[in-house]
């Protein structure tokens, strides 16, 4: 009986442990593309499109981890590094329609349009999948490319995109940056990866 009793605290304790370091951890899928090689790639501007708080946070993230993969960061650098974040947001509905009246339609080139329609007159679901009660979360996706200052060809170009349910956009998008800046100047096809995001 000694054993078990010590067998199932070492279990109850391990579980605590594997939670409490799965709660940060966040799994992306990352993916880049290698156009043309980079003869000098030293040196970075990271050039910043949208002033706002949180993407200068997010371009001090960037900086900070070039820099400490060993690239300068300089204004006039022959390399310029652009990012772009987009966030999905839940509306706290799966895919299928939950309203009562819904209409989709679709055209396309071919000169194939298609409409339909759907009716939803009674539903006794409550705090089900589907339910108002039920919370669905977002996504967020980084994106990162490198064009070359002399004819602003675009070089590189890498991208992740991770599950931003219950956190901020911007702590997801930061704990994507290390990932994406190991992987500069290389081809990856769907890498999946986990970060650690606060």
């Amino acid at each position: 009986m000694k054993w078990v009793r010590i067998l199932a605290v070492a279990v109850a304790v391990t579980g605590v442990a594997g939670e409490a370091l799965a709660a940060g951890t966040v799994a992306a899928r990352l993916s880049s593309v290698l156009f043309s090689p980079m003869e000098e790639t030293g040196r970075f501007e990271v050039r910043l499109y949208d002033d706002s708080d949180a993407n200068k946070a997010l371009k001090s993230e960037i900086e900070g981890r070039l820099a400490a993969a060993g690239y300068g960061i300089s204004a006039n650098a022959p390399l310029i590094l652009s990012f772009d974040l987009r966030n999905t947001v839940g509306d706290g509905r799966p895919d299928e329609p939950t309203s009562r009246l819904e209409v989709r339609g679709n055209s396309s080139t071919a000169g194939r349009d298609d409409y339909s329609a759907r009716l939803k007159l009674f539903s006794t679901r409550t705090g089900e999948e589907g339910s108002p009660g039920a919370a669905y979360g977002g996504s967020v996706r980084l994106e990162l490319a490198i064009s070359s200052r002399a004819n602003g060809r675009r070089l590189w170009q890498g991208w992740a995109v991770a599950d931003s349910t219950g956190r901020e956009g911007g702590e997801t998008a930061a704990a994507l940056v290390g990932p994406l800046v190991e992987v500069i100047g290389k081809t990856v096809r769907g890498q999946d990866v986990s970060v650690v995001a606060p």
